[in-house]
Parts: C-alpha cells; structure tokens; sequence
C-alpha cells in the first residue's frame, strides 16, 4: 500500500483470447495456436516451425528462407529463445 492506504497497480494482466479450433487435425494449427498464446507474434511463429524442420539453422539461413533481414530473424529467434524454444 503506498501512504494514502491505497493499492499501488505493479503489475497488470490481460486475457487473451485464442481463436478457437475446428480440429486438432492440423498440427500445425495446433503448434501455432500454441506459439501464439506465448505471445509470439507470426513471423516468430514461422521461425520455430522452420527451425523444427531443419534441425538447426543460422540467422542469415532464416532470413534467406522467410525472405527477412537477418537482423529481423535475430530478433524473432530472441524472442523465442526467452520462452525456452531456441537454443544457440
């Protein structure tokens, strides 16, 4: 409580809402519906699904690939190795 006896907001929370599913016959439907409720945006989405494919790859084979800088990969493949998806 901070000195008018009132509760400080530190943090706040918000719900996402995931789009609902037909089927879980696409697996990859599944996987991405999965990597957008980490909050990983579309882009990064397409990177795991890459990297899971190829085994491993470099930033500069990623952005060859999806057709972005590499800088961009770098920053989607932080991303993911935050959430613990990604090793270097």
């Amino acid at each position: 409580m901070n000195e008018t006896g009132i509760f400080e907001i530190i943090a706040e929370w918000k719900i996402r809402r995931l789009k609902q599913l037909k089927s879980l016959d696409d697996i990859d439907l599944v996987k991405r519906w999965i990597l957008y409720s980490l909050g990983l945006e579309e882009t990064a989405q397409e990177i795991y699904l890459y990297l899971e494919k190829m085994g491993s790859s470099t930033s500069t084979e990623i952005a060859k690939a999806l057709n972005i800088s590499p800088n961009t990969a770098r920053k989607y493949l932080d991303d993911l190795h935050t959430v613990g998806l990604t090793d270097y």
